[in-house]
């Protein structure tokens, strides 16, 4: 791989790697991980991947290693024993945003009849905490539209679902995530 074309791949998309790793996994230590190992990837392989189709690569990979943390979390969860089903800490940058009053970076609206818009001063923390709870596929869906405002036809191909598939997946996945704030 060319060092330039990889520099610049780096600087354009390290941070949305990162994000949405620690979206995903809610904890900046493995996020790091991923995003490393996604990179590391990309430096061997990213020869072979056009430039107009890096950033869908880069997201579906590190999906992927994000799958194998998760499921590598799972296997432990069963074989050791948990003190709080509280969901994982999620790191330091939501904290910044602790009583800042900004705005949420998404809205779990869709549109429809019964759509409820979130309480602005909801914190961040809490959303991401909440997301926790939705399964992999939904939380992936809804990070990728709501959050990096990616088409729906590219997160379709990063998800490995048709269009049809990944709208039920959105919806589903506003739904619930709109039962648990009514919940909470």
């Amino acid at each position: 791989m060319n060092p330039n074309s990889f520099a610049d791949a780096l600087r354009e998309y390290k941070d949305p790697v990162y994000g949405y790793a620690l979206y995903i996994l809610g904890n900046e230590a493995d996020a790091e991980d991923v995003t490393q190992d996604v990179f590391v990837a990309f430096w061997r392989h990213g020869g072979a991947v056009a430039e107009r189709a890096r950033r869908a690569w880069l997201i579906r990979t590190c999906r992927n290693a994000c799958m194998d943390v998760l499921r590598r979390r799972k296997v432990r969860r069963r074989t050791t024993v948990h003190l709080s089903d509280s969901p994982p800490p999620v790191g330091g940058r939501a904290e910044d945003q602790r009583g800042t009053g900004e705005e949420l970076p998404f809205d779990v609206t869709d549109g429809g009849d019964g759509a409820l818009s979130i309480d602005k001063r909801l914190e961040l923390r809490e959303i991401m905490a909440l997301m926790t709870k939705l399964n992999e596929s939904r939380r992936s869906a809804l990070v990728l539209r709501e959050i990096y405002d990616l088409p729906y036809d590219e997160i379709a191909g990063i998800l490995g679902i048709s269009m049809s598939a990944l709208k039920v997946t959105l919806h589903r996945a506003r739904r619930e995530l709109r039962a648990q704030l009514t919940t909470e």
